[in-house]
């Protein structure tokens, strides 16, 4: 009769309320967009505050994404100790000071004018972590400093990017609300130009690197752009990698470096990486007693892609150098890497 059929319309039209609601509610919570979406973004910086840069970070990530419309929050984990300290040593790494002190104290205060949320953690990782063997014997013996030295400087820095993820969550619920995207960036890391969102892109990636520097077939960790359901293999994958469960490395990828390391956890768990200069033009500066200079160590993929960048700051000469000598053993198996 007429009641049943008012009923059954009545039940079709809360049955696509619920549907409806839960799209919507699907949404908000999903990395997934649609136009005009309005991303949560994050920016963590990790490293030590002697060796920050902040204006480029500034002007060409959250300055940038909020014309665009979205919401950005910083967060930055930094070991506040006096002198600052490098894994590898080269130009410009003998001052106490390598960072512009007016810049970082001018673009602090525009960062937490401009950031809805800006998180600093002072963080003193552990003096001598533990030495695992695998790792430190697989390391690239070319370099200068002592492999078990280097070890324990990786695993300072692992430690550094994963408490990135543990201020991260605290965030998010008090929020109500994960992130989008995540852009992880060295202390020393410049933005050359801005850095557009993953889903503005489109180009169907999970995870955003420079192309340069990607030694051994790894990929750049000088910073990385991801989607929000990469975090915790990012962020955590180092640690677990190290100290719990080497089964987390893909066997294709043999292990020299931060850069091998990075790209075996993420190729084991699938995350689809992209490498791009120009969608993610990255690159860490040094201060010496002259002037700033660019610490690319692949300076020729740096320089083929920086003809219409004019950032005003030259290479540093002393990496230019080591460069060469380095490509003359190993180009080969840098390309073979890749293939």
């Amino acid at each position: 009769d007429r009641r049943m059929v008012h009923l059954h319309h009545l039940l079709m039209c809360c049955s696509l309320a619920i549907c409806v609601e839960a799209s919507w509610e699907h949404r908000r919570h999903s990395s997934l967009t649609y136009p005009g979406q309005k991303l949560n973004l994050l920016m963590c910086i990790t490293g030590q505050t002697q060796r920050l840069e902040l204006k480029s970070k500034v002007e060409n990530f959250v300055l940038y994404n909020l014309m665009k419309g979205h919401s950005v929050d910083a967060i930055m984990v930094l070991d506040d100790k006096e002198i600052a300290t490098f894994v590898n040593k080269g130009e410009g790494t003998n001052q106490n000071s390598v960072s512009g002190e007016i810049d970082v104290k001018k673009y602090g205060i525009l960062l937490n004018d401009l950031a809805e949320n800006v998180i600093t953690v002072n963080f003193q990782p552990p003096e001598n972590p533990k030495v695992v063997p695998w790792y430190r014997d697989s390391l690239d013996k070319s370099k200068e400093t002592n492999n078990t030295e280097r070890m324990q400087g990786h695993a300072r820095q692992f430690a550094t990017i994963e408490r990135c993820m543990d201020e991260m969550i605290k965030l998010e619920r008090r929020k109500g609300r994960q992130y989008d995207e995540i852009l992880r960036i060295r202390d020393d890391g410049v933005l050359l130009a801005p850095v557009q969102s993953i889903h503005k892109q489109n180009h169907g990636k999970d995870f955003l690197v420079n192309e340069c520097d990607s030694w051994w077939g790894g990929v750049n960790d000088k910073a990385a752009l991801m989607l929000r359901h990469v975090a915790d293999t990012y962020f955590r994958g180092f640690r677990r990698a190290l100290y719990v469960n080497k089964g987390g490395l893909h066997p294709d990828v043999a292990i020299k470096d931060p850069e091998t390391l990075t790209y075996s956890i993420l190729k084991q768990a699938n995350v689809k990486v992209e490498r791009s200069f120009h969608n993610m033009p990255v690159i860490p500066i040094r201060y010496n007693k002259v002037h700033p200079c660019l610490h690319g160590a692949d300076t020729y993929c740096w320089e083929e892609h920086m003809m219409n960048i004019h950032s005003g700051i030259p290479f540093c000469k002393e990496k230019k150098r080591h460069h060469r000598l380095h490509l003359e053993g190993v180009q080969d198996e840098i390309d073979s890497a890749h293939d």
